[in-house]
């Protein structure tokens, strides 16, 4: 029983050294191959919009809508990247969290689409270095300047003026709630083209302030009151 109980753990021990060895290999030539450090530091000091240059209910209204938990409270995003890693992405979930989706712009920005063969092992790597060099508040800042809110519209800045006519410092909390709401599906709650379906989506993000309490209820009661605003 001894015997059999040393030759387990040698075993064990033996095959951990070889995923070990075989991660190494796997994993190093991409870990280098990616944006370095030094690099996704740069990429987020050329952002257009400072987090302390907009109202904080801007990147609160972001929050509610995409990823209340991530960068507030409770565990890293790496988490849900382990957990879709492991699981799969059958349900579309894929791409869900912020620090996800910063990863992905980063592979857009640079070419390099979903085709690659090792998409999904790279944009897991990409995504733990983007938590690894960078902070919270850099990857939201990040986000903010690279979403996709419409037509030829990336990142807040372009889309306060496109929709408002105003910079992100001038934004109400109604206008940042819509633009919130907008993320997840730009054309389907667009408030130009489909204004109703963008008026519920915006109330929806305002409740899930007050769920979150980012925001009171009569602050929502207020920015629920108001007309989208859009200036075209």
């Amino acid at each position: 029983m001894r015997k059999f109980i040393k030759y387990f753990i040698i075993g064990v021990c033996s095959a951990l050294v070889v995923l070990v060895l075989l991660a190494t290999y796997l994993i190093v030539p991409i870990w280098s191959n990616l944006p370095s450090g030094a690099e996704l530091r740069q990429l987020s000091e050329t952002v257009e919009t400072r987090l302390d240059e907009m109202p904080e209910y801007v990147q609160l209204a972001l929050l509610a809508a995409e990823q209340p938990d991530s960068l507030i409270e409770g565990p890293s995003a790496i988490s849900s990247v382990i957990t879709q890693f492991v699981k799969g992405c059958d349900d579309g979930s894929c791409g869900s969290t912020i620090s996800m989706k910063v990863a992905r712009n980063i592979f857009t920005n640079q070419r390099q689409l979903v085709r690659h063969p090792n998409w999904a092992f790279r944009h897991f790597i990409m995504t733990v270095k983007v938590e690894h060099y960078l902070t919270p508040e850099q990857i939201l800042e990040l986000s903010l300047s690279q979403i996709y809110f419409g037509p030829n519209t990336f990142g807040i800045a372009q889309a306060a003026r496109f929709f408002f006519d105003k910079d992100p410092a001038n934004l109400l909390l109604s206008e940042s709630a819509l633009l919130a709401g907008l993320v997840k599906a730009p054309t389907r709650y667009s408030p130009i083209s489909r204004p109703e379906r963008a008026l519920e989506r915006r109330n929806h993000v305002l409740q899930l302030m007050v769920k979150h309490d980012m925001i009171t209820d009569s602050e929502s009661t207020a920015a629920m009151a108001e007309p989208l605003g859009v200036s075209r």
